[in-house]
């Protein structure tokens, strides 16, 4: 079936036909790769090349029934996932034209983050570094990116804090045990201590990859992010003060509607922050991370195939 694209995240609106949000998705993929070489190049399960080969394959139909179902999910993950890049690096979001590195961090920043993202267990680990950073500067909050080994991915300057808040962000991947978030943390909390400015800790963690995905829309916290959650608070945090807070990032999604009629796929980006107890730098009465979460949603149009 051939059809139209509606999404809208936040403020923005668009309207596309499947060959116009094929290429801008194309498009803000052979930017972060700086050409089509390297993608090419990729491993067949890198994200990137996953989703690359997707649309390359894709024409002017954008989506067909019943063959895509399952890359609904993914669609709406990519369309998130490009918005931020466009976010952080200053672009224009109306057209999803990505920006220049240069507005998030040096040049230094820029080559540690364009080698990472050949790594295939790495490229996520960037995609969640760029995401909360825009995140936060769509609040109007000061970045500070780091280039170096053993220290924090970047720190948030807030206007009235009294510290900066000191961001490591960290992806758990499927398969892993639970006793490998007191490793991680661990880890975070070293670098966070390292840093030469005091600050906040807060460790980002997204554990997308390690639950199973939720194709349900609920306000409820699924009962694995609760089990992660009772395995950090009693046994971790208290032993890592450096760290004021861990978040938990994950994702929902529902497909609303089926051909003929339209289709409705929304896609959460849902946290839940840990606070600690007695950290080393008192905590602030509150912090904006704590609405932490996007949503995209975007509507297919069908039409029977020709």
């Amino acid at each position: 079936m051939k059809n139209s694209f509606l999404f809208k995240l936040g403020y923005i609106t668009q309207h596309m036909n499947g060959e116009e949000f094929k290429q801008s998705q194309i498009k803000i993929l052979e930017w972060i790769f700086q050409g089509k070489d390297k993608i090419l190049t990729l491993k067949k399960y890198h994200p990137a090349k996953i989703r690359w080969n997707y649309f390359e394959k894709i024409s002017n139909s954008f989506v067909k029934w019943p063959e895509d179902l399952n890359y609904m999910n993914t669609l709406a993950r990519t369309l998130l996932d490009n918005y931020f890049i466009v976010e952080a690096t200053g672009g224009k979001i109306q057209s999803l034209n990505p920006g220049s590195l240069g507005n998030y961090g040096d040049k230094l920043v820029q080559n540690k983050l364009l080698s990472e993202i050949l790594d295939e267990n790495k490229f996520a680990d960037v995609f969640l570094e760029l995401s909360f950073a825009a995140w936060n500067k769509s609040k109007g909050f000061i970045i500070h990116a780091s280039e170096e080994n053993g220290m924090p991915d970047f720190t948030i300057e807030i206007k009235d804090f009294k510290y900066p808040i000191i961001v490591d962000c960290k992806n758990i991947h499927k398969g892993t045990k639970l006793t490998r978030f007191g490793q991680v943390i661990k880890k975070a909390n070293k670098q966070i201590k390292n840093h030469s400015d005091k600050g906040y800790g807060l460790v980002a963690i997204d554990v997308t990859d390690f639950i199973a995905p939720i194709n349900k829309i609920t306000d409820e916290i699924p009962e694995i992010i609760r089990d992660i959650e009772n395995e950090i608070k009693p046994k971790i945090l208290k032993n890592n003060s450096s760290v004021n807070y861990v978040m938990l990032i994950w994702h929902d999604w529902q497909m609303l509607g089926s051909p003929p009629n339209s289709s409705m796929i929304t896609l959460r980006r849902r946290s839940l922050l840990i606070t600690h107890s007695e950290p080393k730098l008192p905590n602030p009465k509150t912090i904006p991370m704590e609405e932490y979460g996007n949503t995209v949603n975007f509507w297919i149009h069908w039409s029977p195939r020709i």
